[in-house]
């Protein structure tokens, strides 16, 4: 309760996206959605330019025509000033500001992806329990820590300390462990003494230790029937199948402890615990840009319209393009009623079917082939 509201406290989620690919966009557009229901519960589009100020730049500042219109111009698109990278963060601290008298929501936790910018702002700003974002759950969203582990191991390529080639450290084997990496993060959800003992398992897993026996060299890794470990799958399954020359050289032990040590730190881990994901912000995003497309200029008003637009049908479906119409007054037939209503249908239907075992068992399969390339 404050000042007499009854306020909620609700985790949320905050992204940014920009309708130029790069930093050099003049419009940002950046959503609040809350973690626990997936509905967008504020935007704030962010603007460098307005094209009626451009074409009147020309115009003697001091005549009686600019300042009649200037008088006139009071929905002027220009609502940010610094750098297009920083349109993330003042629309965060913005959305964070005006929650509670808006909403009547606090956001207490903020869920952000390893680059969010609005993250600082947000936390110097405003009184917010703060969960920096690493994802348990998806390959689109826990690969934002997960490509740390591949990003550290190809600076170990560019050194030029000679670490690639036949049973070295090449592209083909980074992918594996990066991979590993982030099944140890996505599988351990709540347990930070399991992802640590999953990390170390991938360490030794992939190194060879020539004064230990196989068995010690593989005391992390798991051990049961269904183990990701070849020797100890083996072992339970009377086969053959392990092949113990393709792992690097015991010389990898020392120089790549630094990276396992830094990526199984605790600080680090601690926020995987939670299992939250961002992969609505990035829904919302595709979402977004499909209905206004990155690569043909806009203006902000088709941009804005574009976005109200998107949280419409991502809250509530694509049949609330009816209730917009009506609002507007323009009456929808029947045939486009049931159009919005199939719509609508395919896209539960399509949901469901990418959360079933046997989808995401095979986008796993297809995942690995690929990365194996």
């Amino acid at each position: 309760d404050e000042n007499g509201t009854e306020v909620a406290k609700v985790a949320v989620t905050v992204d940014g996206t920009w309708q130029k690919r790069g930093h050099s966009s003049k419009i940002g557009v950046v959503f609040v959605i809350s973690v626990a229901t997936g509905e967008i519960l504020d935007y704030e589009v962010k603007s460098l330019v307005c094209y009626e100020c451009r074409a009147r730049e020309h115009m003697d500042r001091d005549s009686e025509e600019y300042k009649a219109w200037k008088a006139s111009h009071t929905n002027c698109h220009i609502n940010h000033s610094t750098s297009s990278e920083d349109m993330e963060a003042s629309a965060a601290v913005e959305m964070f500001g005006r929650s509670v008298e808006k909403l009547h929501l606090k956001y207490t936790t903020f869920v952000g992806d390893g680059d969010s910018s609005s993250f600082w702002s947000s936390a110097r700003s405003h009184d917010c329990k703060i969960w920096r974002q690493i994802s348990c759950s998806q390959r689109g969203v826990w690969g934002h820590v997960q490509k740390r582990m591949g990003t550290a191991l190809r600076k170990k390529l560019a050194d030029g300390k000679g670490v690639a080639g036949k049973g070295r450290l090449t592209d083909k084997v980074i992918n594996r462990i990066q991979n590993y990496y982030g099944n140890a993060i996505r599988e351990n959800c709540g347990n930070l003494q399991g992802m640590k003992e999953s990390i170390k398992a991938i360490q030794c897993h992939m190194i060879v230790d020539e004064d230990m026996s196989l068995k010690k060299q593989h005391r992390h890794c798991p051990k049961d029937k269904d183990t990701w470990c070849k020797f100890w799958a083996d072992m339970h399954n009377k086969t053959n199948t392990y092949d113990n020359s393709k792992r690097l050289p015991a010389v990898f032990m020392k120089e790549l402890d630094p990276i396992f040590k830094r990526l199984s730190d605790n600080a680090l881990l601690s926020r995987c615990l939670q299992g939250f994901t961002q992969n609505q912000n990035e829904s919302v995003n595709s979402q977004l840009w499909s209905r206004c497309s990155k690569t043909t200029f806009v203006g902000v008003r088709k941009v804005q319209i574009a976005v109200c637009e998107t949280v419409a049908v991502f809250n509530t479906g694509a049949a609330s393009k009816a209730v917009i119409m009506d609002l507007s007054g323009v009456n929808p037939g029947q045939s486009m009623l049931k159009a919005l209503r199939d719509q609508d249908k395919r896209r539960i239907v399509t949901a469901g079917r990418k959360v079933s075992v046997k989808y995401r068992t095979q986008r796993k399969i297809l995942w690995a082939k690929r990365k194996s390339k």
